[in-house]
């Protein structure tokens, strides 16, 4: 057997059951941290949290959920006409339920096919979002580095590198400036770019308000942020399932470095995860139910054909 052969073997078995190795892999990590911590203290941060703290939590990811569905309106905008908040916001919360069923980040893509109108045009919008999730997590982790209380060794390329990053949403009006000249993304990438870091920018936020309230000791916001701009590096990682584990493993290393219990690092990680990607999910998941029921209730239409037999034809609305 040749080695393309066996490459091809290995990519095929790799994609059949890419979730489930993802799967394994963050069980196995949260296996090792929960091994090398007090576990205990992380259940009883659950039970521990202040209801008044929670609803500001929640209300946080709310604003979150307002900023990320904005910014699915402005990749829209991009390359079609505007759809109706309804359409907008229900296919914002089903590519949040797909997340899940797709991890790695490419469930969101999914989305694009619950508009119904041309899918090439919403893929390019989703491709857009795409892109700028992957460019704000990139942009403040390339920053943290340089400007982080932590000493990493630095090379001679990281300031350029952290430059082009921030740079890097302008450039791709150059890069690919035939598929860009008609469409809106000039006019629109700069609120892109506005709502992703703002939706960044309160997820430091949740972070800081969870570990003030946990270690009730004053602590640097500016320091927490760092370290979380970090370790949200994790949710762009496709190996383990929607960063879980990862994440956790990166909050149990960086944020001791700032005086922040192992413990409280993940018991954290996991409350944020609860309630920035489990719960936002849940109304695309009855979403996904309700649009499959309509398509099985949809009824067809059975035409006689010329030898006799019954021929199935779809409506309009399965074509």
């Amino acid at each position: 057997m040749s080695k393309i052969m066996i490459f091809q073997k290995i990519k095929n078995f790799l994609l059949k059951y890419k979730v489930i190795i993802q799967i394994t892999i963050s069980i196995i990590i949260l296996i090792i941290i929960f091994q090398k911590i007090d576990f205990r203290v992380v259940i009883s941060m659950l039970f521990e949290l202040d209801l008044g703290l929670f609803i500001i939590l929640l209300c946080i990811s709310a604003i979150k959920l307002f900023t990320q569905v904005l910014n699915w309106s402005l990749c829209l905008k991009i390359f079609s006409p505007p759809y109706p908040l309804s359409t907008i916001l229900k296919t914002h919360l089903i590519g949040l339920a797909l997340r899940f069923i797709v991890p790695g980040g490419f469930g969101i893509f999914g989305k694009a096919f619950y508009i119904n109108k041309e899918l090439k045009q919403t893929v390019y919008s989703v491709v857009v979002e795409k892109f700028f999730i992957f460019w704000v997590i990139c942009f403040f982790a390339g920053w943290a580095i340089i400007i982080s209380p932590i000493n990493f060794p630095l090379s001679i390329i990281h300031y350029p590198l952290s430059i082009i990053i921030t740079i890097s949403p302008l450039l791709l009006i150059f890069i690919f400036k035939e598929l860009i000249k008609n469409s809106n993304y000039i006019k629109t990438f700069p609120k892109i770019m506005i709502s992703q870091i703002v939706f960044e920018i309160l997820t430091f936020t949740q972070y800081f308000l969870l570990l003030q309230f946990f270690l009730q000791i004053g602590l640097s916001f500016f320091d927490v942020s760092i370290c979380i701009a970090l370790i949200l590096v994790a949710n762009i990682i496709p190996i383990t399932y929607s960063g879980l584990g990862l994440r956790e493993a990166a909050s149990a290393l960086l944020l001791p470095k700032i005086g922040i219990p192992a413990e409280i690092a993940v018991g954290a990680s996991l409350i944020i995860f609860l309630l920035n990607a489990v719960i936002p999910a849940l109304p695309g998941v009855v979403f996904i139910a309700m649009h499959k029921k309509e398509n099985d209730n949809t009824p067809h239409i059975n035409t006689e054909a010329s030898s006799g037999t019954t021929v199935e034809m779809p409506d309009d609305g399965e074509k």
